[in-house]
């Protein structure tokens, strides 16, 4: 609720959601659910209105509980914490962070540039390349180091049929190794745009990751004409997994928004 320039305008500021035991236990409310824009934003937080939005502002908290069932609202708390002067929101800037894709760099040795990445939605025939269109990796995406003993040195076509795109040596297992692996890039033209990728063991010792096995992340009704397809862009390594210690000794502090044993690892193995 609050009154600037002689109006009453009723506002809401921030909208959470708690849960927990009956009883005696606590609700609490994680505060990355709870949505708080700027005094004078409309609409989710749009842009803010100027000036005109200074003033005296009375926040209100009001908590409700609900029976179990929601279908009951129990109590009713109202917090005032008396007017609040609020000036210079003409002048207030919401900064977004950096926004587009993000900024690749070439690999120093075996160790190349990796991104965290969410999984991507079910049910789709192309789920990796549909997230390259939509911006994946992106420059909020969080960064960190892998190394790929190993990795071919030719990104072409041909890795998209059955060639290799790293061979482990004989004695070497890293935290990826038997881990799902997806294919991806910028511009695939023909066959599956982002195939699946298969560990097998060598004769010799060692492993090779190649395109088979099964794939749990496409849509079950695909199908596709197996030409060895042109490949243009960047080309990205997809592991079903994170290196949680190098995400976190890359980025000290971390907030991980999601269980990371659900999210992915996109690493940049160079251009086609």
């Amino acid at each position: 609720d609050g009154s600037a320039a002689g109006e009453s305008v009723a506002e809401v500021v921030g909208v959470g959601v708690g849960s927990g035991a009956g009883g005696d236990g606590a609700l609490a409310t994680d505060p990355e659910d709870l949505w708080t824009p700027v005094p004078g934003a409309c609409n989710g937080g749009g842009e803010v209105v100027g000036e005109s939005a200074d003033g005296g502002y009375r926040p209100v908290l009001v908590a409700q509980v609900w029976s179990a069932s929601l279908q009951q609202a129990l109590a009713t708390v109202v917090v005032d914490a008396g007017v609040l002067d609020l000036t210079g929101l003409g002048q207030a800037q919401l900064d977004p962070g950096p926004e587009g894709p993000a900024t690749l760099q070439p690999s120093q040795g075996p160790a190349h540039q990796a991104f965290v990445v969410p999984p991507p939605e079910q049910g789709s025939c192309t789920p990796y390349a549909d997230q390259v269109e939509q911006g994946q990796p992106g420059a909020l995406n969080v960064e960190y180091q892998i190394e790929l003993p190993g990795l071919t040195d030719s990104f072409t076509g041909e890795l998209w049929a059955t060639e290799p795109v790293v061979t482990l040596p004989d004695g070497e297992e890293p935290w990826y190794l038997g881990l799902d692996a997806w294919l991806v890039a910028d511009d695939v033209n023909g066959g599956i745009p982002d195939p699946h990728l298969e560990w097998t063991s060598l004769s010799v010792g060692g492993w090779a990751l190649a395109p088979g096995g099964s794939d749990r992340a496409r849509a079950d009704d695909c199908a596709f004409t197996l030409p060895i397809p042109q490949v243009q862009g960047a080309v990205f390594l997809v592991i079903d997994g994170v290196d949680t210690d190098a995400v976190e000794e890359a980025a000290p502090g971390v907030s991980w928004a999601q269980d990371p044993d659900t999210l992915q690892t996109w690493v940049y193995l160079g251009d086609a």
